[in-house]
């Protein structure tokens, strides 16, 4: 059970991604007309950057659970 506080330090984490991330996308589609090709496309792999981190950590998270926490409720269950 002491995952469990790891695992809601990564929620957390998870939510404030995903705030930087809507704050990227505001500020990028504010400067749409601003920022040339190479700019465009580093701020939209920024983007996917962004995204892709975040896809990492809720795979921990799950993968995480099921291997560790949901073991010990799976034994509470069978008793």
């Amino acid at each position: 059970w002491i995952l469990v506080v790891f695992y809601i330090g990564l929620v957390l984490a998870l939510a404030i991604s995903a705030v930087s991330f809507g704050y990227k996308l505001l500020k990028i589609a504010a400067s749409v007309f601003v920022l040339d090709e190479a700019g465009m496309i580093l701020a939209m792999l920024s983007m996917i950057d962004a995204a892709l981190v975040a896809s990492l950590i809720v795979m921990v998270m799950i993968s995480g659970y099921e291997n560790f926490v949901s073991r010990f409720d799976e034994a509470d269950e069978a008793d």
